[in-house]
């Protein structure tokens, strides 16, 4: 957190915290997406140069000056295996400073364009905050949505309204003596 913090900060300075962002994201979809970077970047058995000239072959002319200096220094400094992490608290960071929520949602089938921009309106006028949404296709709720903002779940999916029914009718209100 602390690289994330200083990496911010330098950018902030600098005003090339949009571009850090995009740098950073960049940075963490590549580590997240590729297993052998990352596991690369966690060997000590591959030299620092090696490690150096593979983020550089990888990120060449995608990244901004302040981003790819603070790649050398934290690959130098043997921080490397902390760089996605780094990346993602940066992107914590940048949410933070902009009022930025991730809106999770579970649907049975894709969202359409209409009912997307709906969601974001009353996710914005609850919440106060941009949106971001990360949809997701899970037919086994059958139908209905899940939305989860930062912890806070909104389950209205038509598996979890038979589950409740099922709860209620397994406890049985019916009296025999009639």
């Amino acid at each position: 957190m602390r690289y994330a913090t200083a990496l911010f900060e330098f950018a902030e300075e600098r005003n090339e915290v949009e571009q850090t962002f995009n740098d950073v994201k960049l940075l963490a979809d590549i580590c997240e997406k590729s297993r052998e970077l990352r596991l690369m970047l966690k060997s000590p058995v591959v030299f620092t140069d090696k490690k150096l000239s593979v983020l550089h072959e990888i990120l060449k002319d995608k990244i901004g000056i302040v981003t790819s200096t603070f790649i050398d220094i934290l690959v130098r400094k043997r921080r490397e295996e902390h760089l996605y992490g780094i990346a993602v608290a940066f992107v914590g960071l940048y949410r933070k400073s902009k009022n930025i929520k991730v809106a999770r949602v579970i649907s049975a089938v894709p969202l359409d364009e209409t009912i997307k921009n709906d969601l974001i309106t009353i996710l914005v006028n609850q919440t106060g905050s941009t949106i971001w949404l990360e949809e997701e296709v899970d037919t086994s709720i059958l139908g209905g949505l899940i939305v989860n903002v930062e912890g806070i779940m909104f389950d209205n999916s038509i598996s979890n309204k038979i589950k409740i029914l099922r709860k209620e009718f397994s406890v049985n209100k019916y009296i025999k003596e009639y």
